[in-house]
């Protein structure tokens, strides 16, 4: 009975039934052509190659925008907001980068801009832009789940539909738009040209990375609830066999609860679009000194990092080298539980 009381709580501070999503598009993100011959240009230049030196762990600062009715009423709720930070933050630990919330949720109340149709998109994202953050607005109800920006798009900034954001079902779509924030493409992505199959172009096609499979786009259709390839589509080119897309990559449009990866090449090149590219925008004492056993990064230090903090001790993580002597061992797990006791 109280899963049920909360599905109910959900599904009435989206406006929709839990689960139901926007009719359109899954994302509103397109990469122009003017933009694609720039981002092939870095490519070829080693840009969004492995950065030198060592890869320490970035915390970026995000402002979190919640756009309500003009009395005040409606607005994503302060807990799905602390959830998205979860989730953005779950998804991206592997990439060493991690986020922080830059401040207190900051609201705007606007019935102009509380529900969008697309077009009062580039009126949002100029709306209480808080320099040195990736600003996240989140509204009502768009036309799409969820719409990021490139490094080299003309406007900055994410705009999220509240009914993709932190629900039980959907836990990808906020770290969907973040990889597009960090120059990560749709493993569907045809700017560039389509990927064969045995990924022959795959440096200069699709998405530009050769350890994501080929994608002929992904969709509720061809995904079965297991989270299995059901399609039968044949590659594009000469000597290709039938495609085999991976439904867990973020991504993808594969279905919303099937997706929780990043392959290596993906953290790597958002790894080097933070440091080659972005990290000069970002403000990083809006995150200092950071609350080191706040591991979730929802602002409070509970059971739920310390067993987060145990997911990453046990795998090794570079993350979890709490005294930074280069190895994850049983020193570091009792400096985080001396963090954790003192609250921080």
């Amino acid at each position: 009975m109280k899963a049920m009381g909360l599905a109910a709580v959900l599904a009435g501070a989206c406006g929709l039934a839990l689960g139901q999503e926007p009719a359109g598009q899954e994302c509103g993100l397109r990469i122009t052509p003017e933009e694609a011959a720039i981002h092939l240009q870095r490519q070829a230049a080693g840009v969004y190659g492995v950065p030198e030196g060592p890869t320490p762990l970035y915390v970026v600062p995000l402002t979190m925008h919640v756009v309500r009715r003009s009395n005040g009423t409606g607005g994503l709720p302060p807990e799905r907001v602390a959830q998205a930070l979860v989730d953005a933050n779950d998804a991206w630990r592997g990439a060493n980068i991690q986020f922080c919330r830059a401040g207190a949720i900051r609201y705007i109340d606007s019935d102009a801009l509380y529900d969008i149709s697309g077009n009062e998109t580039t009126a949002l994202r100029n709306t209480d832009v808080v320099p040195g953050t990736i600003n996240i607005w989140f509204v009502n109800s768009a036309p799409y789940c969820g719409i990021s920006s490139f490094t080299t798009s003309s406007q900055q900034g994410i705009v999220m539909n509240n009914s993709c954001t932190a629900l039980p079902t959907n836990r990808s779509t906020f770290p969907h738009e973040i990889g597009h924030y960090f120059d990560l493409y749709h493993t569907h992505e045809t700017a560039f040209g389509t990927e064969c199959v045995a990924r022959t172009n795959c440096t200069t096609r699709g998405d530009l990375l050769c350890d994501t499979a080929a994608d002929p786009t992904l969709s509720t259709s061809n995904i079965s609830t297991a989270c299995l390839w059901i399609g039968t589509n044949q590659g594009p080119c000469a000597g290709d066999g039938p495609y085999a897309p991976d439904p867990r990559n973020y991504m993808s449009y594969s279905r919303k609860e099937c997706r929780d990866l990043f392959s290596p090449g993906q953290r790597t090149r958002a790894y080097a679009t933070l440091v080659n590219i972005r990290l000069a925008q970002f403000n990083m004492a809006l995150c200092a000194p950071p609350c080191r056993a706040d591991w979730n990064g929802d602002g409070v230090v509970d059971f739920n990092d310390f067993l987060m903090y145990l997911n990453d001790y046990n795998a090794g993580a570079i993350a979890a080298d709490l005294n930074g002597d280069g190895v994850v061992d049983f020193n570091d797990l009792l400096e985080f539980l001396n963090l954790y006791n003192a609250g921080c």
